[in-house]
């Protein structure tokens, strides 16, 4: 219902405009009150919150599951928005109201969570790129570099002495 909005108030706005333009018989009310009234119904329509429609959380849910499952594949926007059956400007400020954060970033997030786990695991950086879905070693970089302040090179060697550190005191503790 929250997404036929746009579209009802569209339809219901010609067909006023129409009926107090020609002087349409049988409105019980003057055409100038009918006009105010038509003003402010569009107007408390248009302010309905997005995030109060629970069709809305359905659609988030459903896009942070195809993202969470598609994770390392290349993911657009586009294919998104056709999956849902909304526009993309429509689905991101869907989005951004229902979470706070946009959409872009929660892919890129969940992306470098999954890069920081996989270098974790001595992983290399091309096979890394790969599997958390970007299509080269420098969009990865780049994207790394701005989630984390560091480079991957940097994240990888702090995370292997702080791994050694904690061995080597493990080992004194004994």
């Amino acid at each position: 219902l929250c997404m036929l909005f746009p579209r009802l108030v569209s339809v219901i706005g010609k067909y006023i405009n129409v009926a107090i333009r020609t002087g349409v018989s049988g409105i019980p009310v003057e055409a100038g009150k009918l006009g105010m009234g038509y003003r402010q119904a569009i107007l408390s329509l248009r302010d309905i919150p997005l995030h109060l429609c629970e069709s809305n959380r359905k659609i988030v849910m459903k896009i942070n599951a195809m993202v969470q499952e598609k994770l390392g594949e290349r993911i657009s926007l586009k294919d998104l928005s056709r999956k849902v059956g909304l526009s993309e400007s429509y689905l991101c400020r869907l989005y951004k109201k229902e979470t706070g954060e946009n959409m872009m970033s929660y892919i890129n997030r969940l992306r470098m969570a999954k890069a920081k786990s996989l270098a974790a695991n001595h992983e290399k950086v091309r096979m890394i790129a790969a599997e958390t879905g970007f299509e080269n070693i420098s969009s990865f970089s780049r994207a790394f570099r701005r989630e984390t302040g560091s480079s991957f090179q940097q994240y990888k060697r702090q995370l292997t002495e702080t791994l050694v550190d904690a061995h080597v005191s493990m080992v004194d503790n004994e």
